[in-house]
């Protein structure tokens, strides 16, 4: 069999020997001080990255079985297991982003039972490269895989473009044609092939038709079982006349929402900047207050003299004052988006049936390039609770070894609240991001052809 691409931990098997050599000069130290120095700190260091390679390495391996194919045999390796070919019809896209790190993933499902991981692209650990790239293009193109049907309406190239506009991206079942053009524009990213003018030509071109050039097959390799794949779907096209008629009412649609979104102006137009502003006044207050009481603590030897109290209040207070003040202009904020956005969907109601297809206009669909409603708040109060409630819970369990008859009850108190608003901060958190993603299909969804227009042919 076949294998697609060598196993990510062999690949990046320097970048996470690094990381581990790091983090167990990080971790000796502390393991050295918990046991008192019965552990010497070379010893430590020399434990820690053993068992951060061990933890590293097994999760790696758990993660990413291995997938193998036989195209003679009509065959699939995954994770050990061997399968038909034509059992392979559904395959879900994972990419996963955030802190510098990214990673594409396709996940590959049998109905005999077994799936696999490989791991197409990846920072800082690597994916696929070369030639890898086009055997897993030749295992995607042989394999039946259908084309999902969402309950939220989108197809699978809106679901994973709503993944990109994701944060932290998102995982998504997809059709064959998404795969086939993502793995052709990697292959066409690498290598260009001449044209028969001479020039120099993307490898992932697209045909007159609209339909992915497709590569001659290489004659070394063994045949496809007939029957184990299924025809690729066609892509949408329109003719050069047609999209130009779809530009011109594009700009018809623009004018006609601007219009309608100046007849019902959002609230709290005026509140946001002036709420800004005295954010702003109140972090100058604070820090100037600072400033003033590490003068006085310098000049003086004390801080203000008797006047610690009033120099704390100067302090904290307008820090405190910036806070609410910045919560009040998340909930003004999230006010402004929602009416946009309800505005938006008041606007489609009186267009044609055509609108969905065209897409929103521009003018209103800027309302879901904000954060979704109610996620700046909720998020606000999320890191505000989380950092209160686990400051709180800490006390508490501080308190638990006190000498004070008090000393329990208390320490139970700070515990169960502390440990009650951090939970809900964290549940606040969550809901944020969540909600961030369904607001991005929204978005891909009524925008339509605007983000995912149709070919156009010559």
């Amino acid at each position: 069999m076949t294998r697609i691409g060598r196993h990510p931990a062999i690949r990046s098997l320097r970048f996470i020997v690094i990381v581990c050599v790091i983090g167990g000069f990080l971790l000796g130290a502390p393991l050295t001080r918990i046991t008192d120095g019965e552990v010497p700190y070379p010893v430590g260091v020399a434990l820690s990255i053993a068992l951060l390679l061990a933890l590293i390495l097994g999760l790696t391996v758990i993660m990413y079985r291995p997938v193998a194919w036989d195209p003679g045999s009509g065959t699939v390796s995954l994770a050990g297991r061997t399968v038909a070919l034509s059992s392979i019809t559904r395959v879900v896209r994972v990419l996963s982003t955030g802190n510098g790190a990214g990673y594409l993933t396709y996940r590959f499902y049998s109905t005999d039972g077994p799936s696999a991981r490989v791991l197409v692209a990846g920072r800082p650990m690597k994916g696929l490269v070369g030639g890898e790239i086009d055997e897993l293009l030749r295992l995607v193109e042989a394999a039946p895989i259908a084309d999902p049907v969402r309950a939220d309406g989108l197809s699978g190239q809106q679901a994973a473009l709503a993944d990109t506009l994701s944060e932290t991206g998102g995982k998504s079942e997809v059709g064959k044609r998404l795969l086939v053009e993502e793995l052709q524009t990697m292959i066409g990213a690498r290598s260009t092939v001449p044209t028969a003018d001479g020039e120099a030509g993307r490898a992932n071109q697209l045909d007159a038709s609209g339909a992915p050039v497709r590569r001659d097959p290489d004659p070394a390799a063994p045949p496809i079982p007939a029957g184990a794949g299924v025809p690729l779907p066609d892509r949408p096209r329109m003719s050069q006349r047609e999209a130009e008629e779809l530009e011109r009412r594009w700009e018809e649609d623009d004018a006609d929402a601007t219009r309608f979104l100046a007849s019902r102006p959002a609230p709290f137009r005026t509140i946001r900047p002036v709420l800004i502003l005295l954010i702003v006044v109140a972090a100058l207050l604070s820090g100037v207050a600072l400033v003033i009481a590490v003068v006085a603590e310098n000049a003086r030897g004390s801080l203000l003299g008797d006047d610690n109290d009033l120099a704390s209040l100067a302090i904290v207070g307008p820090g405190l004052l910036g806070v609410v003040l910045y919560m009040a202009w998340c909930a003004a904020a999230d006010a402004q988006v929602r009416h946009k956005q309800r505005t938006a969907h008041e606007w489609l109601a009186t267009r044609d049936d055509g609108q969905r297809q065209r897409g929103l206009a521009a003018p209103l669909l800027a309302a879901w390039g904000e954060p979704a409603p109610g996620t700046r708040l909720a998020r606000a109060l999320g890191f505000a609770g989380s950092t209160l409630g686990g400051l709180a819970f800490l006390v508490g369990l501080v308190l638990f070894f006190t000498e004070d008859e008090t000393g329990p009850v208390v320490a139970a108190t700070f515990v169960l609240v502390g440990g009650a608003v951090l939970t809900a901060g964290t549940v606040g958190i969550v809901w944020s991001y969540r909600r961030r993603r369904t607001a991005n299909r929204e978005l891909v969804l009524l925008a339509g052809w605007r983000l995912d227009p149709p070919f156009v042919s010559e």
